[in-house]
């Protein structure tokens, strides 16, 4: 107590300017700090109570073992589609026009995805315009991403991929590769898709999109018959796998000496009969 009254004492013993300045330097540390205060308090009652979302990963592998195409997993688009030998083929008849026969997945992916797909086999009547695809597409059809199997004028097989958005396209990326079995990958992370192939043992990326691929998306396999020639093609995938990330809301816990919160189950997304989920590090 001594203490505060020398403090007091010599304060009172100052020079009035100086008793001033100090009036003043803290009523304007007042002026600062209160404003900032409030708006800490009002945060932490905005917060309070908030739902925090954290994430957890899917994991989707699919074999084509079965007899038939598992409608849970795989809406189909095109014709010439069946299970055979454990691949899924899609055989195109050539026509006048250019023909897509695949399926895609009927789960619908909101966050960051990795794609791969084993090719065991495209082959066409015609070198050139013969495709078998991994394809991530938004669900409005408005944008797309994708990385193909093609062979060129004389027989060689290569990767290419773009991206294309409304009706611009990223820029097409091509590579020369070793014959089938073709492993590609496409996988979104943020804003940012990239498109891999394995050419080995260890995969090399292809091309980067940056803002291509935004949003809810589903992933295509297919074969394609395109312009201008419109090749007959069997194209058969062997094996598929897709881990996506899902958000999971999970309320912030809040005292309360009154009640407490029932916890309550809530459903896992289930691309496949079989799949596996497991929490995000």
């Amino acid at each position: 107590m001594s203490s505060f009254k020398d403090i007091f004492r010599h304060l009172g013993s100052l020079p009035s300017k100086t008793k001033n300045l100090l009036a003043l330097g803290l009523t304007l540390g007042l002026i600062v700090a209160l404003p900032l205060f409030l708006l800490a308090l009002k945060q932490n009652f905005e917060n309070r109570g908030r739902a925090s979302v954290d994430f957890r990963t899917i994991v989707f592998d699919e074999n084509f073992n079965g007899t038939g195409i598992d409608s849970a997993s795989w809406e189909t688009f095109g014709s010439g589609l069946s299970i055979d030998s454990g691949t899924l083929k899609a055989t195109i008849a050539g026509s006048a026009s250019e023909t897509r026969a695949g399926v895609k997945t009927t789960v619908v992916i909101p966050g960051d995805f990795k794609a791969d797909l084993e090719i065991k086999k495209l082959h066409a009547n015609q070198k050139k315009y013969a495709f078998a695809e991994l394809i991530a597409r938004k669900t409005d059809n408005s944008q797309v991403a994708w990385i193909s199997i093609k062979r060129d004028d004389a027989g060689h097989y290569k990767v290419v991929s773009d991206a294309k958005n409304g009706t611009s396209f990223s820029g097409n990326k091509e590579s020369s590769i070793h014959a089938p079995p073709f492993v590609l990958r496409i996988k979104r992370k943020g804003n940012k898709v990239e498109t891999f192939y394995r050419d080995g043992s260890g995969f090399k990326k292809l091309a980067t999109f940056d803002n291509t691929l935004a949003g809810d998306v589903n992933i295509e396999l297919n074969g394609l018959s395109a312009t201008p020639e419109f090749p007959t093609l069997e194209a058969r995938f062997e094996q598929f796998h897709l881990e996506y990330q899902v958000p999971t809301a999970s309320p912030t816990p809040t005292a309360s000496p009154t009640a407490s919160a029932t916890p309550s189950s809530s459903p896992t997304a289930s691309p496949t009969g079989s799949p596996t989920a497991s929490p995000t590090a």
